[in-house]
Order: structure tokens, then C-alpha cells, then sequence
């Protein structure tokens, strides 16, 4: 029966490499996302030395490994995979689901000073802007709300969206609250409590559901998981028959 063996620096880079995920997945961003994905390119591309260099059993593992790693990133990475086959993989659920228990994990867990900031969003007020640019109308909130108030501006250019972008809302006695929801939805966009503000970001970054970091992130892990299933396959599909003593693969 073949013993699995782990190198004290092979558990160490994996507990590494899942810290870097669960960052990556609890707060998406563009540095965490970049780095899981450019470490699991690095992993694809030192299968492809192990299946150049490495011979017999191993080669074939390399070579599989290596061949379903990068297929299922080509795939992922296709343009045309949203429409035509993204909600068709399980993995793609699997990456939404993750994402979507993670948003509701971070929700019910409202800091004290993040329900004081929701607090304040109880005042009623009443506003009268017209294709006015949505930094003012957010400045004029902010000076009015005392809320401190923090514009992603990376989500928002991800929505093309700018502080410039003019919006338009008329409301008499609203709570704040409201006021935010309904201007902020024109544009697709939302408000959460984070770090002691209030930061004006994307429904797609709020949520975590369909971020582009978090897919990365999630169809990068996947990428292993598949590369490693190929390999396997592979090593399994080219064992010498029963009664012969080894393999002539080359």
C-alpha cells in the first residue's frame, strides 16, 4: 500500500498557500487575488518541468497534471465562458456558494462600531439633487450624516463608475439609509460598514458572489484540484499491465 509523505517545507507552503485563499476569499482584492493566481501558474509551470525532465510513472503524472491545470484555466479565462458555460460547472457554484456563506458569515458579525455607523443612518433628511456628480451628492451626505464615508474606488471603475458620474434623487423625511440605497442603486452600487466607515462599493464586491477577485481566486484553487485529479488519471491510465514488472514509458 503506497504511504503518502509530507516535507516539513511541503506543509508549511501549503498552509501558506491556504492562509493566502481564506485572505483572498474573506477580503477580495486585487493584490491577494493576483498573488494565489501567479503562485498557481508557478505550480502549472513546474509541472511542465517534471513532465520535460521526469521519467516513467512520474512523467505521466506531470504530464497530466500539468495538461487538465492549464486546460481548466484557458476554459475559465475564455471569454465566452460566463454566457455559455460558467453557471454549467460545479465549481463555478461551488465558488459562489463559498462566496455568498462568506458574505453572510461577515454580516452577522457587525462590530459595535459598525452598528453605531447603521445607527446614524436612521435620521430622516430630504435631498433634491439633479444630474448632480455623485462625489458632491456623497460629500453633501456625508457632511450631513457625520458618517465618515469611504468610496471604493477600484469597485466602482470595475461598474464604470466615477465620482463624476451624475445621479439624480428627490426625497422628503427618508431615513439615510434609504436615501443611500435608493441613489446608489441607480449606478449598481451599495454602501457597507467596514473599518469604522462607511465604504460606498459595488454590489458584486459587497456581496462576494460574483466579484472578479473572488472567482479568481476560487477557479484558481480549482485549477489545482483538477491538475491533481489529471495527474492521478494519467499515472493511473499508464501502469504497466498485471504480471509485468514495470513501465516502458518514456
Amino acid at each position: 500500500m503506497p504511504r503518502f509523505q509530507f516535507s516539513l517545507l511541503g506543509l508549511s507552503s501549503f498552509v501558506v498557500f491556504a492562509a493566502l485563499v481564506c485572505g483572498a476569499l474573506v477580503s477580495p482584492g486585487p493584490f491577494l487575488s493576483n498573488l494565489v493566481f501567479t503562485i498557481v501558474l508557478l505550480c502549472l509551470s513546474a509541472g511542465a518541468l517534471g513532465a520535460f525532465f521526469r521519467t516513467g510513472p512520474a512523467r505521466a503524472f506531470w504530464r497530466g497534471f500539468t495538461a487538465l491545470g492549464f486546460g481548466y484555466l484557458v476554459l475559465v479565462q475564455a471569454p465566452w465562458f460566463d454566457r455559455h458555460v460558467g453557471n454549467l460547472l460545479v465549481t463555478e457554484q461551488l465558488i459562489q456558494r463559498s462566496a455568498g456563506l462568506i458574505a453572510s458569515f461577515k454580516a452577522a458579525r457587525l462590530t459595535k462600531s459598525d452598528r453605531a455607523i447603521l445607527a446614524q443612518l436612521e435620521s430622516p433628511v430630504s435631498v433634491d439633487f439633479v444630474e448632480t456628480p455623485l462625489g458632491d451628492v456623497l460629500d453633501f451626505l456625508r457632511d450631513l450624516s457625520k458618517v465618515n464615508m469611504v468610496i471604493d474606488r477600484v469597485a466602482l471603475e470595475e461598474e464604470g463608475v466615477t465620482p463624476a458620474t451624475p445621479v439624480t434623487i428627490h426625497v422628503e423625511q427618508v431615513p439615510m439609509g434609504s436615501v443611500l440605497r435608493l441613489l446608489l442603486g441607480q449606478l449598481n452600487l451599495t454602501f457597507v460598514p467596514n473599518n469604522d466607515v462607511l465604504m460606498i462599493t459595488s454590489a458584486i464586491q459587497a456581496s462576494g458572489v460574483r466579484s472578479p477577485h473572488t472567482l479568481l481566486v476560487g477557479h484558481s484553487v480549482a485549477a489545482i484540484f483538477v491538475a491533481l485529479v489529471g495527474g492521478s488519471a494519467a499515472r493511473w491510465f499508464t501502469r504497466p499491465p498485471a504480471g509485468r514488472a514495470g513501465s516502458d514509458l518514456t
